[in-house]
């Protein structure tokens, strides 16, 4: 009985707290739509080296709110003008930013996520292999994963199709050619042709039909 009496007054003795929160359900759901208007852009640089990096632009950044990069750990708040510019990601990243609200304990999560996913950069697309083509592998914003011989390899093979494929088109441009050519210039004597296989046949059927065949 004693012990039980001496663990009830440590119990009461220990503070118990509870984690309540400090806003309104109309509070917290103005934050997420002012969260939800945060919007992302990005535009990249060349660098020296050939490669590039591209920087990420939120608009309507309030200062009601902070964000936390997903790619980083970094967490940046807002910086006077409603507008931050987050530098320095390499292509082909995929970003999350998990916006929270500034005021302490209004929400039990995040208000809202915003994800950019960055496209790849091909450093092959400048290069004289692919000046005045149009293949895929010299697309600019392509993900290219190929060493620069096997780079060198692969244009070397499309080249060859794009050879062969020519001539099997001329081949039929020119069977079409010929057949419309032929036509246009003997279209009367074709006609004529067709108007007295036409009378023949007509003549033959009422012969069989005289003789009762």
């Amino acid at each position: 009985m004693k012990g039980k009496v001496f663990l009830i007054l440590i119990l009461l003795l220990i503070p118990i707290t509870s984690k309540a929160l400090s806003c309104s359900y109309s509070e917290q759901a103005r934050l997420r739509m002012i969260a939800s208007n945060v919007n992302a852009t990005y535009d990249y640089r060349e660098l020296d080296n050939g490669e590039i990096k591209f920087d990420v632009t939120l608009t309507n950044f309030t200062n009601e709110l902070y964000l936390v990069d997903s790619y980083t750990g970094v967490t940046y708040y807002n910086n006077g003008t409603n507008e931050i510019t987050l530098y320095d990601y390499n292509p082909g990243s995929k970003i999350k930013y998990t916006i929270y609200p500034v005021k302490i304990n209004c929400t039990y999560s995040y208000l809202a996520n915003k994800y950019v996913n960055l496209p790849y950069y091909n450093r092959y697309y400048k290069d004289e292999l692919c000046l005045n083509k149009n293949y895929t592998i010299c697309n600019k914003w392509q993900n290219v994963n190929l060493s620069y011989e096997d780079f060198k390899k692969r244009i070397e093979e499309l080249e060859k199709v794009e050879e062969v494929t020519p001539v099997i088109e001329n081949e039929k441009t020119s069977i079409l050619d010929y057949v419309s050519n032929f036509i246009a210039k003997y279209y009367v004597f074709i006609l004529i042709g067709i108007a007295i296989t036409g009378v023949g046949i007509e003549y033959i059927v009422r012969k069989r039909n005289d003789f009762g065949f």
